[in-house]
C-alpha cells in the first residue's frame, strides 16, 4: 500500500455502520490496530513509546497498601490498572474503565478495557450516542482463529455514578442481569470523540 493511501485511511473519519450498530473508528474500522501495528514493527518508535508510557506511570502509586488492593474478582490490582492505563494512553491517546455496580447503586468492582476493543454507538437522527461497544476483534485480524461474529458484541453505557441514571440505563436493559454496566471512556482529543495518537503526524515515517 502507498503510504499516501495509508496515511489518509488512518486519519478518515468516522462515519456510522448501521449494519454493527457503531461509528467506525477510521476507514476500515481499525485505526488502533493499525497504528500498534506500525509501532510495533518500528524500533524507534517502540522504544519511544515504553519511554512515554513509563513517563507516565512513573513510580506507581505511593501508598503500599492502596496500589495492592484488588479491584475485581480478576484480581487485578490498582498497581496493574494503572500500569495498563498507562500503555494505553500511551499506544492510543485514551484508556477505558469498565464500572459495575449493586442494587444499591456503589462501586463494587473496576477493570481495565483494552481500549482498541471499544467503539462508540453510532448517531441517532439528532446527532447524538448514549453507549459504547466492545468486540475483541473490530480490526478482523484474527478470523482465521474466530470468524467475526455480531453475537460477540457488548454494549455499555457511558459512566455516570448518579444513581437516578443508573436506575434508567439498568431500566432501559430491563434487569441488572442483563445489564452490562458502564465505561469510563478517556479520549486526549475530548469527550465522546476518538482520539488520534499522539504519534500521528509520523505514522507516514515509520511505516
Amino acid at each position: 500500500m502507498k503510504v499516501s493511501v495509508l496515511k489518509s485511511a488512518l486519519r478518515s473519519e468516522s462515519r456510522n455502520d448501521r449494519s454493527l450498530g457503531i461509528q467506525t473508528y477510521g476507514e476500515s474500522n481499525d485505526y488502533p490496530q493499525r497504528c500498534e501495528e506500525i509501532i510495533n514493527i518500528s524500533g524507534t518508535g517502540s522504544s519511544c513509546l515504553g519511554i512515554y508510557s513509563k513517563f507516565i506511570n512513573r513510580q506507581g502509586f505511593e501508598d503500599a497498601n492502596f496500589y495492592k488492593s484488588k479491584l475485581n474478582g480478576k484480581g487485578q490490582t490498582t498497581d496493574y490498572m494503572l500500569s495498563r492505563i498507562a500503555n494505553d494512553y500511551a499506544l492510543y491517546g485514551g484508556f477505558a474503565i469498565h464500572v459495575n455496580y449493586n442494587a444499591l447503586y456503589q462501586i463494587v468492582e473496576v477493570q481495565h478495557v483494552p481500549f482498541e476493543t471499544v467503539r462508540f454507538e453510532k448517531l441517532n437522527d439528532n446527532g447524538n450516542f448514549n453507549r459504547l461497544a466492545t468486540h475483541p476483534d473490530w480490526g478482523r485480524r484474527y478470523q482465521a482463529l474466530r470468524r467475526f461474529s455480531k453475537d460477540d458484541i457488548k454494549w455499555f453505557d457511558f459512566y455516570n455514578p448518579d444513581p437516578h441514571e443508573i436506575e434508567k440505563q439498568v431500566n432501559a436493559a430491563e434487569s441488572w442481569e442483563k445489564w452490562n454496566g458502564q465505561i469510563f471512556y478517556f479520549s486526549s482529543k475530548g469527550e465522546k470523540t476518538y482520539p488520534l495518537t499522539v504519534y500521528d503526524a509520523v505514522l507516514t515515517d515509520m511505516s
